[in-house]
């Protein structure tokens, strides 16, 4: 980390509240210096026995120094600094960090994604072979998805009457939401990907030197999460993430999200589990 180091003293001064003066500190910090050039050029140079006694002139006059203290302040991040903490002053900072703490932030979000994913493709798969589980009258006029198709193209709220778990489920709010909360739009895609895709389609509309800073990716990458998101986050949690005034607050907006849709996923996964061992199916390469 970084700090700001200001109103310097000594142990000498120690019970004064004068401090340190400008030039008494200068006069010490140039002798320091001196004395750390000195010994960064032994490597460089022959040694001569008169070097001694410039040494040990050097690294008495250190001893003699007293020891400095300073107050100190770390720096923080404007941009990383929440509106919860408002209130609390805004120290100056690096831009190193901030870039930092975004795509910190932009990871987790990328990651919890491909979580969604693999939960959704699996609980898919579990349903396709809880369907094929028992077959159905042979007057019934119920359809059998066999191939899972149906539950691509938003189907897979059709269990059939006679397959275990079938109320349980039906009663799960997961399975109206399109593709179980996932939606289309990320399905297929990973989030960076679906970034830069829209990246050349908003290219026209703003100008090199705008796209050409590092956290622009970034930015455009939140309102992607965001846009992963519409068939599960509610109308309010949408609005409120285009007004968040930084990518790294909508980018822990959507990870606060998706952690709650993966958390609901991951419970629907043992109630699918159960059901398929009731069939005797085997569930374990499905998460």
């Amino acid at each position: 980390g970084r700090a700001w180091l200001h109103d310097y003293f000594s142990v000498t001064d120690a019970d004064s509240d004068a401090g340190l003066s400008e030039e008494e500190l200068s006069k010490i910090l140039d002798s320091i210096q001196q004395c750390q050039q000195n010994d960064n050029g032994d490597d460089n140079r022959e040694y001569h026995d008169d070097d001694d006694d410039g040494d040990n002139i050097c690294h008495r006059n250190l001893a003699n120094l007293p020891v400095l203290m300073a107050e100190f302040d770390v720096f923080l991040d404007d941009s990383s600094i929440l509106p919860t903490l408002s209130s609390m002053s805004s120290k100056r900072a690096s831009s190193v960090h901030a870039i930092s703490e975004l795509y910190r932030a932009a990871n987790r979000v990328y990651r919890i994604h491909e979580e969604r994913k693999t939960l959704v493709a699996g609980l898919m798969t579990g349903l396709a072979r809880l369907r094929n589980g028992r077959r159905p009258d042979r007057n019934s006029d119920v359809l059998r998805d066999l191939d899972g198709i149906g539950l691509v193209i938003g189907r897979n709220d059709k269990l059939h009457e006679r397959t275990p778990g079938h109320e349980r489920m039906q009663n799960n709010p997961l399975i109206k939401m399109e593709n179980m909360g996932l939606g289309n739009f990320g399905i297929l895609s990973t989030i960076p990907n679906l970034a830069e895709e829209l990246m050349l389609r908003l290219e026209p509309h703003y100008g090199s030197t705008h796209r050409e800073r590092e956290e622009y990716k970034a930015e455009v990458a939140s309102f992607v999460a965001f846009q992963t998101l519409e068939a599960y986050a509610s109308p309010r949690e949408m609005a409120k993430a285009l007004l968040a005034p930084s990518a790294a607050e909508r980018f822990g907006m959507a990870y606060n999200i998706m952690a709650r849709h993966r958390e609901e996923l991951y419970e629907w996964t043992k109630t699918v589990s159960d059901d398929l061992a009731d069939c005797g199916e085997e569930c374990g390469d499905l998460w």
